[in-house]
């Protein structure tokens, strides 16, 4: 039970004071705490009490003040956030009949990691560095001698083979642990979060690969994988894209996504406090390529990317409503999939808007050109697109419905929540659903009429451009490796001739033409 976080009061001398646990939860006496003259620092040291009281109760199982825990909290009430552990003379006298120097340094040692396990939230250090070096380097011998016999034992037994080399360090720990450690630790707490807690949909997918680990991965014991051997097999193994069902492998994309993350674990496993692995010699050199089969060559698609053609796009046009349009227009103009236009706000649409660095670009533009300019959410790269006039009246009409709904968001519900979904399983639900009603409206009346995903919008811009051999262009639209400093809008444009992207789209408004032609 952890007390509840009340608002700090000072008190007739201008300390705050507060009441936190109880030295005895029957009678329900507390302890007080003068937490000093500054608020803020109150605040912490508030806070920190409270997360050691939280240490004691799961220690005892119940509501109260462990000895050493009050000693502590009293040092952190007076900001004093290192505590040191001093020696227990008299525990150290009874661990034997005549204890030497040596056997109550390491005892010390050991004591002082028990506290150390026992209170996480605070920093427990040595009273008498001197003695816990002695005992360190003492139990360090202790150590390495206990797993020496441990080795010749499990040798012996048969339960490990003699041609294995001996294991000089002691690892506690298994390779499932760690990697629900992992989750916890790495991609749960470090990774920024949604409101209210909610992960990131990046986040979600990495937990995915990470079970994914624990799946095709047998549980084994870290010290197993304290050698170059052990980390280049977990390598090869993906290597081999493995099943995911019967018959059925990882193509090499999704083979890569889980073996990116394994590498990603390997290297926090080497570098976190919480385990005593650390990464074998040259065992972060480690390349691997993946095998091609047979099967990879069987249904071979010359052209990966399908998209409407203009004349379909303006059948698909005369079925849309309002918002439907917005979706359709936005995502072929400005190569928008979901997750762009999804995110789209009021402040990244510039209407009437001749552009300011038009001469340093090298084209022409006028008062009546709209652009859509924004950074990239995932990649953070800078984007920029001159809009069609039929993009830009329809973007004209979605921020008219924003500012009725009062939301930033160009793509929104009736209530003013956003359409793509970040917090969900798949955040482009939303899109998928409208998508597909669309499409169904249009194959009522023409049953031949392919059904392509809403992505396919996004590939429609930047194809068209390829096969007009402007690579370079395309991969601008994209906002693909484009620099960008957001207090300096002229150097976005430096390296990237956004000049001539917003010409080739302008060129392209007739190509595109069959898509505005609404009956």
């Amino acid at each position: 039970m952890r007390p509840r976080k009340t608002k700090l009061k000072r008190n007739k001398r201008g300390t705050f004071t507060r009441e936190i646990g109880y030295l005895n939860p029957v009678k329900k006496t507390q302890p007080k705490f003068n937490l000093g003259t500054d608020e803020k620092d109150a605040e912490i040291r508030q806070s920190r009490i409270m997360e050691l009281f939280g240490d004691c109760t799961r220690i005892l199982g119940k509501p109260m003040w462990t000895s050493f825990a009050l000693y502590a909290a009293k040092l952190i009430a007076r900001g004093r956030y290192q505590i040191p552990y001093a020696p227990q003379w008299e525990a150290l006298n009874n661990i034997s009949d005549s204890p030497s120097v040596e056997d109550k340094c390491a005892e010390y040692v050991q004591m002082l990691r028990v506290e150390q396990a026992q209170y996480p939230s605070i920093q427990i250090i040595a009273s008498d560095q001197g003695m816990y070096d002695y005992g360190v380097a003492l139990n360090s011998s202790y150590e390495n001698a206990l797993i020496k016999k441990m080795d010749f034992n499990l040798k012996e037994l048969g339960v490990i083979p003699h041609t294995r080399k001996a294991t000089d360090k002691l690892i506690s720990g298994t390779l499932h642990e760690a990697l629900d450690t992992y989750i916890e630790l790495d991609i749960k707490k470090l990774g920024l979060k949604l409101e209210n807690g909610i992960l990131k949909f990046s986040q979600r997918k990495r937990i995915q690969y990470v079970n994914t680990l624990k799946e095709q991965h047998p549980d084994q014991s870290l010290m197993e994988l304290s050698s170059y051997d052990a980390v280049a097999q977990l390598h090869k193994y993906w290597q081999n894209r493995p099943e995911y069902e019967k018959g059925k492998r990882y193509k090499p994309t999704s083979a890569l996504h889980r073996y990116k993350e394994l590498i990603r674990f390997l290297k926090w496993l080497n570098l976190t406090s919480e385990y005593q692995w650390e990464m074998p010699r040259g065992a972060d050199q480690i390349k691997i390529n993946f095998v091609e089969f047979e099967s990879d060559h069987q249904h071979i698609d010359f052209l990966r990317k399908e998209v409407y053609t203009p004349e379909q796009l303006g059948l698909i046009a005369n079925y849309a409503s309002e918002m439907d349009l917005l979706l359709l227009y936005v995502g072929v103009n400005c190569a928008f999939g979901a997750a762009e236009i999804g995110r789209l706000i009021v402040g990244e649409i510039l209407l009437n808007h001749k552009h300011e660095f038009a001469d340093r670009l090298h084209f022409e533009t006028t008062d009546s050109d709209s652009f859509v300019r924004l950074m990239r959410p995932k990649s953070k790269m800078f984007g920029e697109w001159l809009l069609w006039p039929e993009t830009a009246d329809i973007l004209k009409w979605g921020v008219q419905q924003s500012n009725k709904l009062g939301t930033p968001y160009i793509v929104s519900r009736s209530t003013g929540s956003m359409l793509y979904q970040e917090k969900n399983q798949n955040p482009q639900a939303g899109f998928a659903n409208r998508w597909n009603k669309l499409i169904k409206r249009v194959q009522k009346d023409h049953p031949d009429f392919s059904h392509l995903p809403y992505g396919s919008l996004r590939d429609t811009l930047p194809d068209t451009l390829r096969h007009r051999k402007e690579d370079g262009l395309a991969s601008i639209c994209l906002a693909h490796k484009t620099a960008y400093k957001p207090d300096n809008l002229l150097d976005a444009y430096g390296n990237k001739p956004f000049g001539r992207l917003h010409t080739a789209i302008r060129d392209l408004h007739d190509y595109f033409k069959p898509m505005f032609v609404l009956k």
